[in-house]
């Protein structure tokens, strides 16, 4: 049953990279790396499952929509969509629905066959206008009947004429300005740097045959990953040094050395691995089966893959659970855990919330943290007590980038989070939910002028516009502040990248990505699925060095 659950993780896959801010189709928290357990043991209804009630209930009801359409289209090849869950069925959740439109050919070698088709995606619902995308399927034969093995996502040619390219491989400039070499690998998928470094996904001739590697900000390969069993999806960013793999539950330096693994440390899997990363902790878990009955250990690893609380039945976590499981119905399994803030909140419906200081390995009933109120900010302490910090009598409060953006009769003033005042706009009429970004003690905000006119306005630490606003118009958009400046794209399309001088740069039209500046470069793809490489605020490319 397995392969027929990569046509619906590539859907899924799909739906989220184009989607995936949107109302698309909801999967539950946590359900992602639910979704892959599934894929890796050909669970269906566990695929089902990491989806939300609702889709899920219209997923099952869809099975036969669409029947022998794509087997009709596909002369020589019968699809049994009552059992493979068929391509054409398409994805349905809120009205949106993403189908085989048309099949423009297809080549049957033996039990292999690949068939170029157009999927469409229509949220024509919701204001967003119909796409299509061209996408190659592989299909395979297996005891008479036909799988959808992989689904290939659309690449642009090469600007070469011929052959692959890898991220700078078509001879244009690399960081350095210098001309790069054309090389022979296709980027198959690219992270953000964090820390110095980013993950890279390639491969040469084959896209079955896929490699992982990381690089620095100069393009130069830093390793390569040997474990088989990592997902490049499943690889969270370096912070301080360290990154963990979530579905192997590996962490490693930025050497590729392991310092922490189930084999070598002992334990069975880490708690919310992906998030702890950045307080520098990890909560281990480890069961054993005993005639008694299973024993449940807990510790906590550092960053160097040291055990700062060695496995016990006696960590504090195990010791509360266990209470509760006397007093309530429940299981060890019946718990869910979260990271907060340097805390992982351990939850049942039953039982309540506790949460677990990483750093001081004590349990308590409450957290550190910081809430907005109308008119202050409360700091909240683990010990139950709390002190509130006054802005200037303000009536509304927002938190922006770790700044606080305040509000008194049309007044707006940015603030610390100790309550020290950073900049005033005086009048500027700021559009409160439309600011978000904070970046080298610049804000960049949209402020309507006195006709009423929206305009994108960037803001130094004294209060004044850094240069001329930019006028909003139509569908435009802007991304986040990065150390250099920002990007912004007009309503015709086009992409500029502002500095903090208002000099601007004309980026291709054709990008497509989350453009997220982090450490000088973004990962972006000439058009929606073609060739990935990252790209600076002057436009040049990053030469990969991938021998």
């Amino acid at each position: 049953m397995r392969p027929f659950v990569v046509a619906v993780y590539s859907f899924w896959r799909v739906c989220l990279r184009r989607y995936g801010k949107k109302d698309g189709f909801r999967i539950d928290r946590g359900s992602d790396r639910c979704f892959f357990d599934a894929y890796n043991s050909g669970d269906y209804e566990g695929l089902l499952n990491s989806l939300d009630a609702r889709t899920r209930n219209t997923l099952k009801a869809s099975v036969n929509i669409g029947s022998g359409i794509l087997g009709g289209l596909l002369g020589g090849i019968d699809l049994d969509f009552s059992d493979i869950f068929g391509l054409t069925m398409g994805i349905f959740s809120n009205g949106e629905l993403l189908t085989v439109g048309s099949v423009k050919s297809i080549s049957i070698d033996g039990d292999t066959a690949t068939a170029e088709v157009t999927l469409v995606c229509d949220m024509t619902d919701y204001g967003v206008e119909q796409i299509s995308v061209d996408v190659s399927l592989v299909l395979v034969k297996e005891d008479g009947d036909w799988f959808v093995k992989e689904m290939i996502e659309p690449s642009s040619p090469p600007s070469n004429g011929g052959g692959t390219q890898g991220g700078g491989g078509d001879g244009t400039q690399s960081g350095d300005g210098t001309q790069s070499e054309t090389k022979t690998y296709t980027i198959y998928n690219a992270g953000a740097f964090s820390d110095g470094v980013a993950f890279v996904e390639y491969y040469r001739d084959s896209i079955y045959d896929r490699k992982t590697v990381v690089i620095d900000t100069e393009g130069k390969v830093l390793f390569n990953f040997e474990d088989k069993g990592l997902n490049f999806y499943s690889l969270e960013p370096y912070q301080n040094g360290i990154s963990v793999c979530s579905s192997t539950h590996t962490v490693y330096d930025k050497k590729g050395n392991v310092l922490a693994s189930p084999a070598t440390s002992g334990y069975d899997s880490l708690i919310e691995a992906s998030e702890t990363l950045a307080c520098g902790y990890f909560l281990a878990t480890k069961t054993e089966q005993a005639f008694s009955g299973d024993r449940y250990y807990m510790g906590v690893l550092n960053a160097k893959g040291e055990w700062v609380v060695p496995l016990s039945t006696e960590h504090p976590i195990v010791t509360h659970i266990l209470d509760c499981m006397k007093e309530e119905d429940v299981t060890f399994g019946d718990f869910s855990y979260s990271y907060v803030n340097g805390y992982i909140k351990v939850y049942n419906w039953y039982c309540g919330e506790k949460f677990y200081n990483l750093s001081t390995q004590k349990i308590t009933d409450d957290y550190e943290r910081l809430e907005p109120r109308w008119d202050s900010f409360v700091h909240h302490y683990e010990d139950g007590t709390e002190t509130s910090i006054e802005f200037d009598d303000m009536s509304t409060v927002n938190l922006i980038d770790d700044v606080v953006l305040c509000e008194k009769d049309g007044q707006f003033a940015l603030y610390d989070t100790q309550g020290e005042l950073l900049t005033s706009f005086g009048s500027h009429a700021i559009q409160r939910y439309d600011a978000y970004c904070y970046c080298n003690g610049y804000f960049l905000a949209t402020v309507k002028n006195a006709t009423g006119a929206n305009y994108l306005c960037l803001f130094n630490k004294d209060g004044e516009m850094a240069f001329d606003p930019i006028r909003r118009e139509g569908y435009d958009s802007y991304y986040p502040l990065s150390e250099h400046g920002f990007l912004y794209k007009s309503a015709e399309g086009k992409y500029y990248f502002y500095d903090y001088s208002g000099n601007k740069t004309e980026f291709p039209a054709n990008m497509y990505g989350t453009f997220d500046f982090s450490e000088t470069w973004a990962c972006v793809s000439d058009g929606w699925g073609g060739n990935k490489y990252y790209i600076n605020h002057k436009g040049e490319k990053l030469n990969i060095q991938i021998e």
